[in-house]
């Protein structure tokens, strides 16, 4: 099972433990993850979304290389240029 979210709605996530011990990416600002249930020391601030084992998360505005990742998280066959943007398949 893939499990996919995007902006604030991570913090349903930390809420239920699912981002324990786990990199992640929120729109949460840095100054309240603590208080939200996140684990400050494991979010990444450096980039649009974040995949660590069967959990994506992404800021709001990544919402294009979040439909990339979780594209390919299922094994879709797609192309990523179907977004509108210049990618090269990883």
């Amino acid at each position: 099972m893939i499990i996919g979210s995007i902006s604030s709605s991570t913090a349903m996530l930390a809420r239920l433990g699912m981002l324990k011990g786990r990199k992640y990416m929120s729109g949460i600002p840095e100054e309240y993850l603590e208080e939200l249930g996140f684990e400050k020391e494991n979010w990444i601030n450096d980039r649009n979304v974040v995949r660590d084992g069967n959990i994506i998360t992404a800021m709001g505005f990544g919402f294009i290389e979040f439909g990339i990742e979780f594209g390919r998280a299922l094994n879709l066959n797609f192309h990523p240029g179907w977004y509108g943007v210049d990618r090269k398949p990883e």
